[in-house]
């Protein structure tokens, strides 16, 4: 978690930090769950947790619904984070369960936003193996795009305007 405080870094200007915050988060998460599955301890039905998924999506509609019906913004901002948080969660361990056992793949179909995590993560091992700050942080860039990109998707974009502030916006 916060590896790019050990590195030198700067912010890209295509995402905003929350989603460089929720990507070491994602990246960690990974690194966790594969512990997890070399140690024959993973989920061993990857069916039944693709079942979530759609409960998972529904909380972005519900954002989108609360927000119609209430106008509050920050709330809004709040539970679009926070769903995008619990999303990424998933793919984490998702992206775990697919790349020690790839006959879980198939499984995962249903799952649009699988395929981009799995590119990004796949390579990087458990915690038991060193990895360089730098790598992480790079790749923790990379998922902070992916996320970016999702939330996008899930109808959400916060990024940083010319004069240095946030702007949050549903996209549908």
């Amino acid at each position: 978690m916060a590896v790019h405080r050990r590195v030198r870094f700067e912010l890209p200007d295509d995402v905003i930090w929350e989603f460089i915050w929720l990507a070491e988060s994602v990246v960690d998460e990974f690194r966790c769950e594969r512990a997890m599955h070399e140690e024959g301890m993973g989920s061993s039905n990857a069916r039944s947790v693709v079942d979530d998924y759609p409960g998972i999506i529904a909380l972005f509609d519900s954002v989108r619904r609360n927000y119609w019906l209430g106008g509050d913004l920050m709330t809004a901002y709040q539970s679009a984070f926070a769903s995008l948080d619990r999303l990424g969660t998933f793919l984490a361990y998702g992206a775990a369960s697919v790349v020690l056992n790839p006959g879980t793949a198939e499984a995962w179909l249903p799952v649009p936003s699988m395929a981009k995590p799995l590119d990004v993560v796949s390579d990087v091992p458990s915690p038991a193996v060193l990895v360089p700050d730098e790598k992480l942080t790079a790749v923790s860039v990379e998922v902070a795009r992916m996320l970016r990109g999702t939330f996008q998707e899930m109808g959400f974009d916060c990024y940083f305007l010319p004069d240095g502030t946030r702007y949050f916006e549903l996209l549908r």
